[in-house]
């Protein structure tokens, strides 16, 4: 019974053994059929126990990469977004990066170049606005271009003496009339400029040489009368003051300085229509009105005027045509009226 007891003990032992090591086996597996599971890809999820070979995995994912390069359908890569001095050109066609440097901005076409004689347009057009530094900007840029321009070289004087600075007029009248010696415009400017510096019997002779190119030349007229008055000369300022307010009747100016003229030379009754002249003409003349005024309480309004300006416009233009005085007849002797 022993020996029968001992073999039953051994084969219990071994049964026993062998349940255990087939139990150890089965964890094993188990635990290894798990960490298969963590391992494999997605794609293999519906063979969890198969086992992977790493070759085939490899050539299947290069495989699958060739794929993808190949297919139409594959949707392109995602592009970068274009840096704020990118414009659309500036993608490169094979879908390479997009070039560093910033696109040239489109610049505006170029402006032609002015025509020279626009600038003498621009000075004349400032001047008349009264904008005598645009105008002097401008003439003086028109001279430097065309400086034989007789006009450009008047109208900068005329800037220059309206600037305060008539020397430097003076220059520019001066080169104006040798360029054009039958000028009258250059010679009248020149007088102006002549007389704002100080030199007045110079200037009373530019006047006298720009009367005797053109006798009706009212401007010259009304200067030469008004430096005569400035120089107290009021005796000889009346009959080219007479001249210019006859010439041209529409100026107040001439009537009012010829009022002036005939007030010094001692007509005043003359003096009131010539200054009421100039305020028919214009209504806001202060210094023709005030002396109305006070030319009616001293000659009354039914004074009768002392001369006669036209006679006197007439004599002085005579003087300057050279044309002589009439001779008075010689006296005849008859013999019977006796003494």
């Amino acid at each position: 019974m022993e020996n029968g007891n001992a073999g039953y003990d051994r084969s219990e032992r071994l049964l026993r053994w062998a349940a255990a090591g087939l139990a150890a086996a089965c964890f094993l597996a188990a635990l290894a059929c798990e960490d298969e599971r963590e391992r494999a890809p997605m794609e293999m999820e519906g063979a969890a126990y198969a086992v992977v070979d790493a070759n085939a995995m490899v050539a299947s994912a290069a495989a699958r990469t060739q794929a993808s390069a190949e297919s139409p359908d594959t949707a392109p890569p995602r592009a970068t977004s274009p840096s704020p001095t990118q414009t659309e050109n500036s993608a490169q066609p094979d879908g390479g990066a997009p070039p560093t440097e910033p696109a040239t901005p489109p610049t505006d076409p170029p402006t032609p170049p002015r025509a020279p004689w626009q600038r003498y347009d621009d000075g004349i057009a400032a001047w008349k606005s009264g904008e005598t530094t645009a105008a002097e900007a401008h003439l003086r840029e028109w001279v430097a271009h065309a400086p034989d321009h007789v006009k450009g070289r008047i109208n900068l004087a005329r800037v220059l003496i309206e600037t305060g600075r008539p020397r430097e007029a003076k220059e520019h009248a001066a080169l104006a009339a040798d360029l054009d010696p039958t000028s009258v415009a250059a010679r009248r400017v020149l007088a102006r400029a002549l007389s704002e510096a100080g030199e007045h019997d110079a200037a009373l002779d530019m006047y006298e040489e720009a009367l005797w190119l053109d006798p009706d030349d009212h401007w010259s007229l009304n200067n030469l009368g008004y430096l005569l008055i400035l120089r107290g000369r009021h005796d000889e300022a009346v009959g080219p003051l007479a001249l210019a307010a006859r010439l041209d009747s529409t100026r107040a100016m001439f009537h009012s300085n010829l009022g002036a003229a005939l007030e010094g030379a001692g007509y005043p009754a003359a003096a009131l229509e010539a200054f009421a002249e100039a305020v028919a003409l214009d209504s806001g003349h202060a210094r023709a009105a005030a002396s109305v005024a006070r030319l009616r309480e001293i000659v009354g309004d039914d004074a009768i005027a002392e001369v006669d300006t036209r006679v006197l416009a007439d004599d002085y233009r005579k003087g300057l045509l050279g044309t002589p005085e009439p001779e008075e007849p010689a006296p005849v002797d008859y013999p019977w009226r006796g003494d």
